[in-house]
């Protein structure tokens, strides 16, 4: 993976992901049990190459986990793994073109359908970036690692990959340099309780808010923990929440214009 102007180093991220599969990576071969899958950072290929009002817009979205990513995994060491894992590319325009489709033409998979990527979506028309709008972002996702077959990992690997996760986080926002963080991840996925709460905050440099009244911004700031402090909103995921995804988009937005304030 190579994204031009960005200045940091992808190998650091590599290496940190070698040390977070190399405890578990019998888990990712063909028949063993309770099989993992993993998916490195994706960027568009037009990622930083906007503006919005003048200044350079790099936004960076953060989910859960990858929920669903069947790959057959070659087996080999943990370096081996990980050059598999950052070599199985993907086209960020995929996602706003909606359906993607196998060799054959047919189906396989519809973002349309996404929420996640409809809220993403909708932030974007914000910004003025419509046509192929996610080829001018990127996208990676707090834990790493979870089930072959879909759904979030559950605690136990949680607790197994966290630190990793975290260490793994803070290379790739130091690599992106985003300007804007969007953690659609709701609030306990940010800060697991009874899990390890400090550790995704520690490293972004800014905690959840104490709400008195319900609000899908779950917290924000402007990150100090990077020389280039990005400005940062934690939300709530966009399923199973009674407000309109432009209303949700909207809501993001201008918590990111209040940051310009401070």
């Amino acid at each position: 993976m190579k994204v031009l102007g960005l200045e940091g180093n992808i190998n650091d991220i590599k290496k940190e992901y070698e040390i977070l599969l190399d405890p578990i990576k019998e888990r990712f071969w063909h028949g063993s049990a309770n099989r993992l899958t993993c998916a490195s950072i994706m960027v568009g290929s037009n990622y930083g190459k906007i503006k919005h009002e003048d200044k350079a817009l790099r936004i960076l979205y953060v989910g859960r986990a990858m929920n669903g990513w069947e790959y057959e995994w070659e087996e080999g060491s943990a370096k081996e793994l990980v050059e598999q894992i950052f070599s199985n590319e993907f086209d960020m325009k995929a996602i706003s073109r909606g359906v993607v489709k196998d060799e054959n033409d047919s189906p396989i998979y519809n973002y349309n359908r996404s929420q996640f990527w409809q809220l993403c979506r909708q932030l974007m028309k914000l910004y003025n970036v419509e046509e192929e709008w996610s080829d001018y972002v990127a996208w990676t996702n707090l834990f790493k690692v979870s089930p072959f077959k879909g759904k979030n990992p559950n605690n136990k690997l949680i607790r197994e990959t966290i630190e990793s996760c975290a260490n793994i986080l803070e290379s790739e926002i130091r690599y992106l340099k985003p300007s804007h963080i969007i953690f659609v991840t709701g609030s306990w996925w940010y800060q697991p309780e009874g899990i390890d709460e400090k550790a995704f905050s520690d490293v972004v440099g800014v905690n959840l808010n104490k709400l008195i009244e319900p609000s899908v911004i779950l917290g924000s700031g402007i990150s100090k923990t990077f020389d280039f402090s990005p400005k940062v909103v934690i939300t709530e995921r966009p399923d199973g929440i009674n407000i309109l995804r432009d209303e949700h988009a909207k809501a993001i937005y201008n918590e990111f214009l209040s940051l310009d304030k401070i």
